[in-house]
């Protein structure tokens, strides 16, 4: 252990902090993901990772769509956390998934389950929208299955 962290702190690691300039309009891009225990959302302006929030999953046993879920209603929490707190008048959010249960349950006019019911109606209250991403390029697929360097994960620090 001590040296697999030594090693990691010999590191030379930079992550620029300059975000993005005051005059242009910001796009937040929020990937979500689950998995058995936990999940996740990112959150990416212009292409670099902003904020990243995980969760261990619930201790009763869920589906993984209905975890899927859960990620994606902590998506919209961040959601609406960054259009209060960054103080722009041009923000758009995109929201992604991997979850095409989800994506059809937040469509579905069917009854469902009080469950998922509490949550569709949650994201849907917001006017949140959510695209479907390939899990392969979903990048808080590293937030709940790990990944063995954040270091060197491209598609965890770029999106």
């Amino acid at each position: 252990m001590a040296l697999s962290c030594n090693t990691w702190l010999s590191t030379r690691f930079c992550q620029p902090r300059f975000i993005f300039p005051f005059d242009h309009p910001v796009e937040l891009n929020i990937f979500v993901d689950s998995s058995l225990l936990a999940y996740a959302a990112c959150t990416y302006i212009n292409g670099r990772l902003f904020f990243a929030k995980a969760k261990v999953g619930p201790l009763k046993q869920r589906t993984i769509p209905e975890l899927e879920l859960m990620a994606m209603s902590l998506g919209v929490d961040l959601g609406e956390f960054f259009c209060e707190t960054l103080t722009r008048s041009e923000i758009t959010i995109v929201y992604w998934s991997d979850s095409q249960v989800c994506l059809s349950w937040l469509e579905s006019s069917k009854p469902l389950k009080p469950f998922v019911r509490n949550r569709v109606n949650k994201i849907n209250a917001t006017c949140a929208s959510f695209k479907y991403v390939p899990s392969a390029l979903n990048p808080a697929d590293c937030a709940t299955r790990g990944i063995t360097s954040t270091i060197d994960s491209l598609l965890w620090w770029n999106g």
